[in-house]
């Protein structure tokens, strides 16, 4: 290989610069003032559009329209007010309570007694009595009691009392159910006493009936014996 020969240049130093620096160079112009604008300033024209004022109109206000609907008077009511109708019914005066006034023996207060009570004389009640007639409060006997001269008696002292709970005055003959017995009220010391017989049915040609009050008795048929 091949060897480098030393070079005999030596290294150059750089050359100095002549050349200085350059200054800013100053310059003429002066600063011009601004120029003074030729154009004035225009004043404001006056418009001649004239304030137009508010033209008045033509049109009337209008009165209001009378309406033609008339008030409503109230109309008369040919109704005359009526008045009150009179009652009948009388204005009862205000009860009080009433003591139950006090009855004599054997019997007792009630508010309606019918007017055919048993009486010691008339033990079905009076002949002429009715039953319809209008009842009245006062005293009544006992059941077993009949009226005797304004006093409640037993009943046997003036008649008899059946097993069926009928009454039957002295010497009244009466039968028993389906006829089978023939009765007799008989008046022993002044007491009712029943006396019956067995044989006394009715006759052959008789038939038992019955009337409304429930008691027996024998009709002929009319059928006579051959």
């Amino acid at each position: 290989p091949r060897q480098h020969r030393p070079t005999t240049e030596r290294p150059r130093l750089p050359r100095p610069t002549t050349e200085r620096p350059r200054l800013p160079r100053p310059t003429t112009e002066r600063p011009q003032p601004p120029r003074p604008t030729t154009e004035r300033l225009r004043p404001l024209r006056p418009t001649t559009e004239r304030l137009r004022p508010p033209r008045p109109t033509t049109e009337r206000p209008r009165p209001p329209r009378p309406t033609t609907e008339r008030p409503q008077t109230l109309q008369p009511t040919t109704e005359r007010p009526r008045p009150p109708r009179p009652t009948n019914a009388r204005p009862q005066p205000p009860t009080t309570a009433r003591p139950t006034p006090s009855c004599l023996k054997n019997s007792h207060y009630i508010s309606c007694i019918s007017a055919c009570q048993p009486t010691c004389k008339h033990l079905h009640g009076p002949p002429d009595c009715r039953a319809d007639e209008p009842c009245v409060q006062g005293c009544v006997c006992d059941d077993g009691f009949v009226l005797k001269q304004r006093v409640c008696v037993p009943i046997q002292q003036c008649g008899c009392v059946g097993s069926n709970g009928n009454s039957h005055n002295f010497k009244e003959n009466w039968y028993t159910e389906h006829c089978h017995q023939k009765c007799e009220c008989d008046e022993g010391d002044g007491v009712g006493e029943i006396d019956c017989d067995d044989e006394n049915g009715c006759d052959e040609d008789t038939v038992c009936f019955q009337n409304e009050a429930g008691q027996y008795f024998c009709k002929s048929t009319g059928i006579g014996h051959t």
